[in-house]
């Protein structure tokens, strides 16, 4: 009886290799995860700067219309970025549609409220 020897049992090249290539499947999927994980923030501040330059050129191209003054402007260009869809379509349209929408827009930052009385009161 010898001290302190394991029995070792020897692999074959086989099952050796067989368990390498399963060691180094498990990293290759832990690095596409990892590098989807990547594009997918990549993707994500790509766009921020993107929205960025768009706002922008929408503010730019508020500032075109005559009748608008600073103020409208803000309240315009907060109204339409405030809403993705609103902010896709005034893109999207021609040049020539864009004042109507605008004008819309403006009208609901700024609803009408009648002044007259009724005199219903006291």
């Amino acid at each position: 009886m010898g001290l302190g020897k394991k029995k070792t049992t020897t692999k074959s090249g086989t099952e050796s290799y067989g368990e390498l290539c399963a060691e180094i499947n498990n990293y290759t999927e832990v690095y596409r995860e990892k590098n989807e994980s990547i594009k997918t923030t990549t993707k994500y501040f790509d766009r921020e700067f993107e929205d960025k330059d768009l706002k922008k050129e929408l503010v730019k191209e508020l500032m075109k219309f005559p009748w608008l003054n600073k103020s409208d402007i803000y309240k315009v260009a907060q109204h339409i970025i405030k809403d993705a869809t609103k902010f896709e379509l005034y893109s999207a349209l021609p040049n020539d549609m864009k004042e109507y929408f605008v004008k819309e827009q403006l009208n609901e930052c700024n609803p009408y409220v009648s002044s007259f009385d009724f005199g219903g009161g006291d």
